[in-house]
């Protein structure tokens, strides 16, 4: 892979180890897929062409269908109703 690229730069491979490997089991527990955003208005996750996330909002996608300057970042919800999850502090086992 290291020798992929051979006129320009070449690639930079990081070698992982299998400890370097986490489940995200526990955190797709306390997260739901959403359906709507905060608009209300219907998701489409293959219209997507931008996703962010915020430090500061961490129960919270925001997303664009678009790469224009001018569209707005939409706001996806996350959480789960009724669900108490601190997700900053949600242990990750080892695979």
């Amino acid at each position: 892979m290291t020798e992929a690229r051979s006129k320009s730069k070449p690639f930079e491979v990081v070698t992982m180890q299998p400890d370097d490997f986490f489940s995200t089991k526990p955190l797709e527990l306390g997260i739901t897929n959403g359906k709507r955003d905060t608009n209300k208005d219907k998701v489409n996750w293959l219209k997507m062409r931008q996703i962010q996330y915020r430090r500061s909002d961490p129960k919270s996608l925001f997303y664009k269908c678009s790469h224009s300057i001018e569209e707005d970042w939409k706001q996806l919800d996350l959480e789960k109703r009724g669900s108490c999850v601190n997700l900053t502090h949600v242990p990750l086992p080892k695979l």
